[in-house]
């Protein structure tokens, strides 16, 4: 996949469309623009973070390219989750302590990511998550954004420099004919409109098809599972 530099979408803009606009409004469009295109690129991180103490408790600080709202899992290193307590005895039962070490054990297949051990209870705050006693270290498992350049923003493809050059001009002559009751760029705003939407469905498109690719859209379609495709998971009447 050949990705080009963000700030190409600007010097697209403007061949195309003569747009001329300060650095930091061109940034926060063009992100607005490429957020609704949707084509962010993951990959899953995973991370063994040792917990610190600050004035509100104990807390380990996540990663710069996590986004707590994309975190997957946060699981301590000790521990399989059996029954601490119960009425039988003042330690706990214990055979459920056997039965899950002995499943624990007897797994395979397991994914590169996968750590053993009972998931922790946290808040988050800010790019802090926040325990109630001292754990010793966590793994935590994310989705953190691949590809950026230096300055932190996404790098595109040339479908997405067209698309998002398209965006820019159609906010920019809307706004225009707002702000001076102007009809010509109202009409010129949706030209822009037309060719932003048509390039933003050609954007999330990718170039080639796999045939593993196509072979998950396919199972896709014809499955079952409710959470597939074409499947309402609202109960029946």
């Amino acid at each position: 996949m050949n990705l080009q530099s963000f700030n190409a979408i600007y010097a697209r803009a403007n061949l195309l469309y003569d747009i001329e606009m300060q650095p930091v409004d061109f940034e926060e469009m063009a992100l607005s623009g490429f957020e609704k295109i949707g084509n962010f690129r993951y990959r899953i991180y995973h991370a063994c973070l040792d917990l610190q103490q600050d004035e509100y408790g104990w807390f380990a600080e996540l990663p710069c390219n996590c986004d707590p709202e994309r975190l997957i899992a946060v699981t301590l290193t000790w521990g399989e989750n059996w029954k601490y307590t119960s009425s039988l005895t003042i330690n706990g039962d214990w055979d459920s302590h056997y039965v899950e070490n002995y499943i624990e054990g007897r797994k395979t297949n397991k994914s590169m990511f996968y750590e053993q051990g009972i998931f922790a209870k946290y808040t988050v705050a800010g790019d802090k998550l926040y325990f109630n006693q001292n754990y010793g270290k966590v793994h935590v498992l994310y989705k953190g954004v691949l590809c950026n350049d230096e300055d932190g923003l996404p790098l595109v493809t040339e479908k997405e420099v067209e698309a998002l050059a398209a965006y820019i001009a159609y906010i920019t002559k809307q706004k225009a004919a707002w702000r001076i009751n102007d009809i010509n760029s109202l009409r010129m705003s949706e030209i822009a409109k037309a060719d932003w939407m048509r390039l933003c469905a050609q954007a999330r498109v990718p170039k080639s098809i796999s045939q593993n690719d196509m072979d998950r859209i396919l199972d896709a379609a014809t499955s079952f599972n409710r959470k597939h495709f074409n499947w309402s998971l609202k109960p029946s009447k």
